[in-house]
């Protein structure tokens, strides 16, 4: 296990400190659990600001279209993490219950026009449409910095 504390101006990497762990299982590739304590994030008490600030930095929902008229640089990242998304955040459900439900809810056919917050304080992301209900939350810049490569292996 690692920890280091870091600071870079100006975006969502500015952090207090970050902590990470790389595991291998018997069944799959080594991978990292992660964990980062971000500078700027409202207090998990005020509700209404805490959901906003998520809908702005982590999303649930399937990337939407691109205008003709973006930067070709910009066609590229998005692009890329269109296809990050369809590929590897995507939940395929391998852990099914006895009574045939997804343990981690993805079988849910509500869509959820703003993020809010159960009764344990965990929140319930915005997914608009049909297709992002199976989307794993993720942060869309991490995943386009990464190239993925936290999430799967080429």
């Amino acid at each position: 296990m690692k920890s280091e504390s870091s600071s870079t101006k100006g975006n969502i990497y500015q952090q207090h400190f970050q902590t990470y762990s790389i595991s291998k299982y018997r069944r799959g590739l080594p991978h990292a659990h992660t964990v980062f304590q971000l500078l700027g994030v409202p207090d998990h008490k005020d509700k209404p600001n805490l959901a906003n600030w998520i809908d702005k930095y982590i999303t649930a929902e399937y990337p939407s279209a691109l205008s003709d008229s973006v930067d070709p640089v910009q066609i590229n990242r998005h692009n890329l993490y269109v296809h990050h998304v369809s590929t590897s955040m995507t939940h395929k459900c391998y852990c099914v219950t006895q009574d045939g439900k997804c343990k981690r809810g993805y079988d849910s056919l509500v869509c959820v026009p703003t993020t809010s917050f159960d009764e344990k304080g965990f929140p319930i992301y915005r997914r608009r449409k049909q297709e992002d209900l199976r989307i794993v939350p993720n942060v869309r810049e991490i995943v386009i910095d990464w190239d993925g490569k936290n999430f799967y292996s080429k």
